[in-house]
C-alpha cells in the first residue's frame, strides 16, 4: 500500500517514519470523494520474515510477532 497514491499521501502526512514501517490498512473518511478530507491509516514496523512450518510460504512479521514465535 506504500506505493499507491493514498499510501504516499499518508506517509507524507506522517513525516519521518522508522525504517521498516509499512502501511497495511487505510481508508478515506467520508461517504463521497468531495467529503474525503481525512484518512484513517494503520501501519507497523516490520522486521523480518517467518516461514510457516511444512510450507514454502513466508510472511512479514512485526517485532512482537517475531518474539512470540522464536
Amino acid at each position: 500500500m506504500d506505493n499507491t497514491s493514498f499510501g504516499k499521501a499518508a506517509l507524507h502526512k506522517f513525516g519521518t517514519v522508522p525504517e521498516g514501517f509499512h502501511i497495511f490498512y487505510g481508508e478515506w473518511l467520508g461517504n463521497t470523494p468531495d467529503k474525503w478530507k481525512s484518512m484513517r491509516v494503520k501501519g507497523a514496523v516490520f522486521i523480518g520474515k517467518l516461514r510457516a512450518p511444512n510450507t514454502t510460504m513466508e510472511t512479514i512479521v512485526t517485532k512482537k510477532e517475531m518474539a512470540r514465535y522464536l
